[in-house]
């Protein structure tokens, strides 16, 4: 079960990996699914010094869009079935995942059991605080951050189980 959950992991970091088509020098991976199998999943990637969003590579660096979103569909694919090890396992139900895969190549993973999906707290929202939490991203005004403490709270409260 460990070398499962390992394996996929693995195959998720391989998968974003195959979808950047330059050399990167940090990669996090963000994944939210709930036991439905729903949710979403992006990476920002380090190249030149600047992260990059996901959602941009085909425009940025000429890729065909129908192909980078056939690979986008594979890489959710593989978070589902991370997933779905731990509840078939009856494993801890998280809420969401973050793979971190800096430039020495030291692999991190975190588990967030955080009912994110119920929050309240949006996608977009989300994102942001993602951003804000681990990639630098200063608040745009004082009620970007108000949210920004209010979800670090929410997080923790959720998390200290």
């Amino acid at each position: 079960m460990e070398q499962q959950i390992n394996e996929k992991i693995i195959e998720i970091v391989h998968q974003a990996n195959d979808m950047i088509p330059v050399e990167w020098d940090d990669l996090y991976i963000n994944f939210e699914v709930d036991r439905t199998l729903s949710g979403e999943i992006y990476f920002f990637f380090k190249y030149n010094g600047e992260y990059h969003y996901f959602f941009y590579i085909p425009q940025e660096f000429g890729i065909s869009k129908s192909e980078f979103f056939d690979e986008y569909r594979l890489l959710f694919k593989k978070a589902q079935e991370l997933k779905k090890v731990f509840m078939d396992n009856g494993l801890s139900d998280w809420s969401a995942g973050l793979i971190h895969l800096d430039e020495n190549n030291k692999l991190s993973v975190d588990f967030d059991y955080a009912p994110w999906l119920e929050s309240g707290f949006g996608p977009s929202a989300r994102t942001s605080f993602f951003q804000y939490k681990y990639l630098g991203k200063q608040p745009a005004n004082e009620k970007e951050l108000e949210q920004f403490k209010a979800m670090e709270v929410f997080q923790r409260e959720h998390n200290q189980k």
